[in-house]
Formats: C-alpha cells, structure tokens, sequence
C-alpha cells in the first residue's frame, strides 16, 4: 500500500560559511527583546572584537555571484547588513532571506545587482522598507 501522505519543505538558499548554529544562538540570546534599535544594539555589541577584512563577500562582474555570511569577520558594510538582518529576524530562516533581501537588489543574488555602493545600498533598503531617510526635508 502506498502512503498518500505529503512533506511539505520549505527551502532556502543556504549562504556559503553561515554559521547557523550560532545564528539560531545569536536570535535565542535576543529572544526577549522587541525594540528594533535594542536588538540592533544586542547583536552588534556581540561582534565586538571581530576582525576587520576586505572583500569578504568575493565575486567580480566575470564570476557567477555566491551567496556568502560569514559571522567569523566583517567590513563596515557586512556588519551592518548581518546586524540588521539579525535584528529583522526570529529564525535563521528569516535571516537569510533578510540579509539576502538587504544585500542585493530585489533579494536578486547577482554581483550586477549587489548593493556596491552606500548610495545604492540606503536607496535599495529604503524602498524595501528596512531603512528610513531621516533627513529628508531637514535641507528644504
């Protein structure tokens, strides 16, 4: 007789060097807080003393594009998209698709559509809905 039951699995592309261990650590030590600015402060403050490392995320516009987190070290840039998506998040799950969404353009894992330049990168997340443009109007 064969079984009519279905699994359903949700999948997710999981990036190069997540460390999802201590992600799902990192989200049960902020479980209890639910200010955006108070999680943002919790998960920065537990990369303090990380080191600093330059081009981290690889790629170039003739190379196929990987997905890649790495907890391990950071630039400015990659500390504070992981911060942010962390801060977003209450599953692992949520964080990859969040630090992927917040990373490149429509979430799209392309070097072409990756959020290069601060520019890019605070227009892109402004019109997601992840960051807001304080001064807007301040120089009017």
């Amino acid at each position: 007789m064969r079984d009519e039951r279905t699994l359903t699995v949700k999948t997710f592309d999981t990036p190069i060097g997540l460390d999802a261990v201590e992600i799902e650590t990192l989200l049960k030590g902020a479980a209890d807080q639910t200010n955006l600015s108070a999680r943002i402060e919790h998960f920065s403050r537990s990369f303090l003393g990380r080191p600093y490392v330059e081009g981290s995320l690889g790629g170039g516009s003739h190379l196929p594009e990987e997905f890649r987190v790495s907890l391990a070290a950071f630039d400015c840039v990659t500390l504070i998209e992981t911060g942010l998506a962390l801060a977003l998040a209450r599953t692992t799950e949520a964080f990859i698709d969040r630090i992927r969404r917040i990373r490149y353009k429509d979430g799209e894992v392309d070097w072409f559509r990756r959020n290069h330049y601060m520019v890019d990168w605070t227009q892109n997340n402004e019109d997601q809905g992840f960051v807001s443009n304080l001064t807007t109007g301040l120089l009017a």
